[in-house]
């Protein structure tokens, strides 16, 4: 009797446990099991006409997705003016129309948010007009010339129309990212495209009066590996991708090999990185012997994002709070290399370097809020077939206290000499 009691005991101990790490599992802890990824179907023609039904079918399929998955709509950010935003949409999309207006307006709407991570996206070729140009002081240039030419109309579309258009269909969390898709897609034949009938070529005109006939070329994404090498006794680490993959774990093997035979200057160089996975930026902090601060998250579960992230309940959410505690290894003088491209995980590395006071930030600043939206659901829509994403995760910095928009550098540089700079720092540290 005693020990059929003890094996009741224990079965039941067993059973407690099970469901105790279940249920705190459940309620606290965000595990992923048995994500879906969505398998995109191939995107119709621009042009292509939809019916009435078929547009409002899909306009309010893309409205519940965001409403639902977005935690701006729990974490009291939501603007006053949303239910405006809303009803303009609906009011425009009660009537046939083609896919490429559909993508307008639906792109209008998901700029509201000012996410850059809620988006649809917009490019359906890789024809860019074949020149290089750059942005500032409120200007496009080409900077093929010598000195730089202003542009001030492509094709019959004056400069500021193309900027008006860009800034309503794309998000600017902060002035950098609106730079950024100045320069990133005012020369895209599917933007000039939406505002005038195009042929292979277009007329750029500047305002010292001469014009030039510039044709589209493809202009393919080329991917890098994440690399290293070294200028002088400096370590500089090429970050070109927030990944975990065998390139970057080279460089982490070599931060580590450097760091032990006595190194003490590396650089981390993440302009145009635009993202991935943050864990990448804590693997090269670690191999340094340098914990980074944690960014607090505030993730809002739903049936959606249960299904696609895999998450094991489908409403409430999962809370974590920032922290400032990290460990900076002193030995060592680290810097950071930002420009308009660095952005969403890349941007998350100079805010630990910054709020955990593990080294310097050199160049402009990245694109994107140090508070910000992210981790991307994936959507297609059932007819038009546009597709884009929407943050079901809101991240908050580990200094909570500071709530600027825009992480500015320690040594503020045109981007293009940041590396040179961090080098002539370097110099004066013996």
């Amino acid at each position: 009797m005693k020990r059929k009691i003890i094996i009741i005991s224990c079965v039941s101990l067993v059973l407690v446990a099970c469901l105790g790490f279940l249920g705190f599992n459940y309620f606290f802890n965000p595990s992923r099991v048995f994500p879906h990824q969505l398998n995109y179907q191939t995107q119709k023609s621009l042009d292509t006409v939809l019916s009435k039904e078929e547009v409002i079918s899909d306009r309010d399929e893309l409205i519940k997705l965001v409403e639902d998955i977005h935690p701006i709509f729990i974490d009291g950010n939501l603007s006053n003016n949303y239910q405006t935003i809303k009803e303009e949409l609906i009011q425009n999309t009660n009537k046939s129309m083609t896919i490429g207006e559909l993508k307008v307006l639906l792109s209008k709407y998901m700029t509201f948010f000012n996410d850059g991570h809620t988006t649809v996206s917009w490019f359906t070729s890789i024809d860019y007009l074949d020149m290089n140009i750059d942005f500032s002081d409120g200007k496009l240039y080409c900077i093929d010339y010598q000195p730089h030419k202003e542009i001030v109309k492509i094709g019959e579309v004056e400069i500021d129309t193309i900027f008006n258009f860009i800034d309503s269909i794309f998000p600017q969390e902060n002035m950098m990212m609106q730079i950024a898709n100045y320069v990133n897609y005012s020369l895209s034949k599917d933007i000039l495209s939406s505002l005038q009938a195009l042929n292979n070529e277009l007329v750029v005109y500047f305002n010292d009066g001469t014009s030039n006939t510039v044709q589209f070329v493809e202009k393919e994404y080329i991917y890098q590996d994440n690399d290293y090498y070294y200028q002088d006794d400096v370590l500089v680490i090429d970050f070109n991708s927030c990944h975990l993959g065998e390139d970057t774990t080279r460089c982490s093997e070599e931060i580590k090999r450097a760091v032990s035979n006595g190194t003490n200057k590396v650089i981390i160089d993440a302009r145009g990185n635009d993202g991935g996975n943050s864990n990448a930026c804590t693997l090269l902090l670690n191999s340094m012997n340098m914990t980074a601060p944690k960014y607090g998250s505030l993730i809002r579960c739903s049936k959606e994002a249960k299904y696609q992230m895999g998450y094991l309940k489908s409403f409430g959410t999962y809370e974590s709070k920032p922290s400032l505690d990290c460990q900076k290894n002193e030995n060592i003088n680290l810097i950071v290399l930002s420009d308009k491209d660095t952005f969403s995980s890349a941007t998350m590395l100079c805010v630990y370097v910054r709020d955990g006071k593990l080294g310097k930030i050199v160049g402009e600043p990245s694109s994107n809020m140090p508070n910000s939206y992210g981790d991307i659901y994936e959507y297609q829509l059932s007819n038009s077939l546009i597709y884009g994403h929407i943050s079901h995760k809101k991240f908050t910095r580990p200094n909570q206290d500071n709530k600027e928009n825009m992480l500015i550098p320690d040594y503020s540089v045109d981007p293009k000499l940041a590396l040179d700079k961090a080098i002539e720092i370097f110099k004066e540290i013996v």
